[in-house]
């Protein structure tokens, strides 16, 4: 039997929980470190002309929370094993959250703030297989784990996304800001981690409904029929299409903004045909203002 571990706000985990907890607060300290100034002197960084194809190769363990004064004195069972990281055309994406007016991403992933999240991480039923989606505590950012095709496509196309994103402001592709690799002799497996900003911008419960829109009524109906639902189940669920049109109706948006959304939409799609992908939507949140104000 395994021996558990009580943790803060009342968590009971497996010491095998708190291995895969090491891995989640390795990953977001090596993430808050590409956020440094002068990151590029930590590691082996192999420049080139092409700065889309640039990398920057290091190690580092739980003496870089003494070495770049990162708290976790609120933290009694953070613990930082020996990772290798590996980060993607750092100037590249530096530039993009630049444009975007971003100068502070590292605030975001304070140790101390987001020390309850890491732990819910395992919780969850992602956490488990190893894939997880990380939602840091101020809501503005996401750490997504990706798969080795999907970090392939991403990489090989960094160039054509990055022209993308500077060119057409008002897209509503989701920006990414970072694209990391994170391996380790204790790490259960090798992590392609994705950072992208969170476009709903808020908790998650302060979202009223959530829709995942993909224009389609084929299969796009997660509310059964005939079947009647709590308020509370429905706040949940991430609903689709067919769910949208009966509980909602349309979108309540003045002409301008229509047609700059459908511009917005046209461009991103044509976009994305051209890279041969199909799999994607358009993610509509209800939002309850009064709980976003408190």
């Amino acid at each position: 039997m395994q021996e558990m571990l009580l943790l803060p706000e009342g968590f009971g985990f497996t010491t095998l929980d708190a291995l895969r907890v090491s891995q989640v607060s390795s990953i977001v300290v090596g993430v808050l470190l590409s956020q440094v100034e002068y990151f590029e002197k930590l590691g082996r960084c192999e420049m080139r002309e092409n700065y889309y194809l640039e990398y920057i190769f290091t190690k580092f363990n739980s003496g870089v929370l003494m070495d770049y004064k990162i708290s976790v004195k609120n933290c009694p069972l953070i613990n930082v094993i020996q990772t290798s990281m590996i980060v993607y055309a750092p100037k590249m994406f530096r530039n993009l959250a630049l444009q975007d007016g971003l100068t502070d991403i590292d605030k975001s992933f304070d140790l101390e703030a987001n020390y309850e999240n890491m732990f819910k991480i395992v919780q969850a039923e992602g956490g488990k297989s190893g894939e997880f989606f990380f939602f840091t505590t101020d809501c503005k950012y996401i750490l997504k784990t990706l798969n080795n095709e999907e970090l392939n496509l991403l990489i090989d196309n960094l160039e054509i996304f990055y022209q993308y994103y500077t060119s057409n402001p008002n897209s509503m592709l989701t920006k990414v800001y970072g694209l990391y690799t994170f391996r380790g002799k204790q790490m259960q497996r090798t992590y392609h981690v994705m950072l992208m900003k969170n476009i709903i911008g808020c908790k998650r419960d302060c979202v009223d409904r959530l829709y995942d829109m993909k224009g389609s009524s084929h299969d796009r109906q997660v509310i059964r029929p005939n079947k009647l639902y709590k308020y509370h189940e429905l706040r949940s669920m991430t609903l689709k299409d067919l769910d949208f049109k009966k509980l909602e109706g349309c979108l309540n948006i003045d002409r301008e903004a229509a047609a700059q959304l459908h511009k917005s939409l046209r461009l991103d799609s044509l976009f994305l045909k051209n890279l041969n992908l199909i799999d994607y939507s358009l993610l509509v949140a209800k939002v309850i203002h009064s709980l976003m104000q408190v």
